[in-house]
């Protein structure tokens, strides 16, 4: 992909009103302890993170911290994973700078055939350099390697990276603001072995944050220092443009999802205003204009993410008064924001950055990281949680189909595979072919059935699928790869 910088073009935001959310009433109290951290995390400023996780192929799960800031061996990444729901947590591996200041691990997924890939970026700060880092994966076997990162056009601290892997075009993207507050971007097309030089893509900025779009889009959330504004540029095939979204504070720090509904494609940047008031910003036009909701409710750092195969959204926060974490969903980015959310957790949480929630194999699989306070007077958090309590499956109801299962095979296959499903009664069912940017590639079957079998995938181009078999009531997914 070439990007061509110079096409820059200012749009005002256009404000609209959506329907609040009404007031919130508690739900979740159970929640998994991934790690005992004993040291702080290291302190870098609100709205950084400090955990993060994500669902990956084969059935895992990941997640990655940072630790230790005050310990013998100074900051320390770690890493996680998860084969069994979240249930139970393995440290994979962990990584130390001696001396240097580690912040903001960032993860993400690429593909490519026949191996996939997990990757985490950090940044790493010592009194004479700054330097972005990344770390590559190869799944299922969990082989690690490093590569390098460009050199970063600054003098003085990197705060943060965003990175992301577009599922089209299976580039990594990875921007970085600085203490100049000008955020660079870096691609890589190679899985990270060879980066572009660093392009700066807005000044007067902090607090990037990234998402991948349908037709090669791309979009980035920052806040502008000078005066709060919470913005938006949406990077094209060959030029971007730059919008302002809203009126932010002094601690927003905004995040960006987007999903595809039919021809168009819907973008969502939720973020906190000065007043603490949650809002939720849409566009229907890559991102030339906003329609902005009333305050969904009051709190901080809101995270929000996409199933994109579904188009599940799901929104998290941090209540202003109780300082608990709260969950909305809905079936897409337009409805979320008039959804009810509710209390996820009992104890109160660390409020110096956002929990992040992330969608997992299933539309009902959602996990949920977050770090809480440690016992002293300092706000560093000392544990990483997580909770799954929405690792639920649709309950069998009187008249309502249940999925008794679905195999897909070989896997990987070369010509074509054979997917065989079962269902407990006859009913009305639909079996889809995804690809990777959430698009129905095929339709294998649609009708009445208790179960069927059947070959599919010969027209497929090489890469990764998703094969999605939908009920009334429930869905159930299973990812083929083809060679």
């Amino acid at each position: 992909m070439h990007i061509i910088l110079s096409v820059f073009l200012i749009l005002a935001g256009t404000h609209g009103v959506m329907t609040p959310i009404n007031n919130p009433s508690a739900l979740w109290d159970n929640d998994i302890l991934i790690w005992d951290m004993t040291g702080n995390s290291t302190w870098a400023g609100p709205g950084l993170t400090y955990c993060t996780g994500i669902f990956g192929p084969f059935e895992m799960e990941y997640a990655a911290s940072i630790t230790d800031s005050t310990g013998s061996q100074g900051d320390v990444i770690k890493i996680f994973s998860s084969s069994d729901g979240g249930n139970n947590w393995q440290l994979e591996n962990w990584i130390t700078g001696g001396d240097w200041i580690l912040t903001d691990p960032e993860i993400c997924l690429g593909n490519s055939i026949p191996a996939e890939y997990f990757f985490l970026f950090f940044t790493g700060t010592t009194q004479t350099a700054i330097q972005p880092y990344g770390m590559r994966y190869t799944l299922p076997d969990f082989i690690f390697d490093a590569f390098l990162m460009p050199d970063w056009p600054s003098s003085d601290t990197l705060l943060s990276i965003e990175a992301i892997c577009h599922p089209e075009t299976g580039e990594l993207w990875v921007f970085g603001d600085d203490s100049d507050h000008n955020i660079n971007l870096s691609r890589s097309t190679d899985h990270g072995n060879n980066w572009t030089t660093t392009e700066l893509v807005a000044s007067d900025a902090i607090l990037p944050a990234a998402a991948p779009g349908p037709a090669g889009w791309t979009y980035l959330t920052y806040r502008r220092i000078s005066d709060n504004k919470i913005m938006s540029i949406s990077f094209g095939e060959t030029s971007y443009y730059e919008t302002e979204v809203a009126d932010g504070g002094d601690t927003s720090a905004p995040i960006i999802a987007s999903e595809q509904s039919g021809s168009g494609d819907h973008v969502s940047i939720v973020y906190h205003d000065a007043s603490f008031g949650i809002r939720m910003a849409l566009s229907d036009d890559n991102g030339a204009t906003w329609s902005v909701s009333s305050p969904i409710s009051n709190g901080y750092y809101p995270f929000i993410d996409v199933f994109r195969q579904t188009k599940q959204s799901a929104l998290a926060f941090i209540d202003y008064n109780t300082q608990k974490i709260y969950y909305a969903s809905a079936t897409n980015l337009v409805d979320l924001a008039t959804q009810s959310p509710d209390s996820i957790s009992n104890e109160s949480v660390f409020m110096g950055g956002p929990p992040v929630i992330r969608h997992g194999g299933l539309p009902s699989e959602v996990g949920l990281f977050y770090m809480n306070p440690d016992s002293g007077s300092s706000p560093a958090p000392s544990n990483i949680w997580y909770d799954n309590s929405l690792h639920t499956q649709s309950n069998p109801e009187t008249g309502h189909v249940v999925i008794n299962g679905l195999s897909v095979g070989p896997n990987p296959f070369t010509d074509q595979f054979t997917v065989k499903f079962e269902l407990d009664t006859p009913g009305e069912c639909s079996l889809l072919i995804y690809s990777m940017d959430g698009r129905v590639v095929e339709s294998v079957y649609n009708g009445v059935t208790d179960g069927e079998t059947m070959n599919s995938g010969e027209n497929l181009p090489t890469g990764i699928y998703s094969v999605v078999l939908k009920t009334g009531n429930s869905v159930t997914t299973s990812r083929v790869v083809k060679l």
